[in-house]
């Protein structure tokens, strides 16, 4: 089981001290555990299809006096609760295996001293966890647009089908008066506010101030780009050439989308989940 047997004696003292170093050791376990789980996914341009991930932990019975249920129990939550946090030490180990994780992915994990046999059948031979990858039913109305290239107010925007976005150049759009006539969702910097990034400050120069605009459609539960100043391309899965987008033209959004604003490489990636 994993060699469960030899690492608990690790833990045992005439103290009962436990060993930071064998907790560590613990926690190596489930995160090998968890990357097994989420390796048949992963793909350098895709992200991992799940919003979180749910280790289960059962709590074998090792049948040794000293290593009870209860003292298993004790040391699986005295590992758990480790500086650092158990999702943050999780992300960063994901993320230095390069997994693709989409934001807001969740990592948690729960202690189970009596697991039902629908769990002990997905065990495998012995193994003391199971990882349940969580993908949440998305909402039509809902999505995210992923700032991928250029920098702007936010690397990731929530859609919501109630609101139109606005994206251009600067939050604020004034005229020639100084008369306030338009209000950026997502904003790319000036180029005069990035004095200390030249490479960026050149990706978003060529952003129209009035770029376009997203809006939510309730018949088609689709949510339209439309291109109102400048020029936009649109690479789609399938397509071997960018759909080119002009002033005043509108195409509803796919899964993965990724749109190119301007002359630039500044782009904008459309995600349902």
């Amino acid at each position: 089981m994993k060699n469960l047997f030899n690492k608990m004696q690790g833990f045992i003292s005439n103290d009962k001290a436990l060993s930071a170093k064998h907790l560590l050791e613990l926690r190596k376990d489930w995160l090998s555990d968890l990357e097994a789980a989420l390796n048949p996914y992963k793909q350098s341009q895709h992200q991992i299809p799940f919003t979180g991930a749910l280790l289960q932990i059962t709590v074998p019975d090792l049948s040794d006096e000293k290593l009870t249920k209860e003292a298993l129990i004790e040391r699986f939550v005295a590992a758990y609760d480790q500086h650092p946090p158990f999702e943050a030490a999780a992300k960063q180990y994901l993320g230095e295996a390069r997994f693709n994780l989409p934001p807001h992915f969740q990592i948690s994990a729960v202690i189970i001293p009596e697991p039902d046999e629908l769990l002990k059948n997905q065990l495998a031979a012995g193994e003391y966890i199971v990882v349940a990858l969580q993908k949440q039913k998305a909402e039509p109305n809902k999505a995210w647009l992923l700032v991928e290239g250029g920098r702007a107010n936010y690397e990731h925007l929530l859609l919501d089908g109630k609101l139109t976005v606005n994206i251009g150049r600067m939050a604020t759009v004034s005229d020639k008066r100084g008369a306030i006539i338009r209000q950026n969702t997502l904003a790319f910097y000036s180029p005069d506010e990035l004095l200390d990034d030249n490479f960026n400050a050149a990706i978003n120069k060529s952003i129209s101030r009035r770029h376009a605009s997203i809006r939510y459609e309730e018949q088609t539960k689709r949510f339209i780009w439309i291109n109102e100043d400048g020029v936009t391309r649109l690479m789609r899965q399938g397509f071997k050439e960018p759909m080119v987008l002009r002033t005043g033209q509108s195409v509803p959004l796919e899964e993965d989308d990724c749109l190119y604003l301007g002359k630039s490489t500044a782009a904008l990636r459309f995600k349902r989940e």
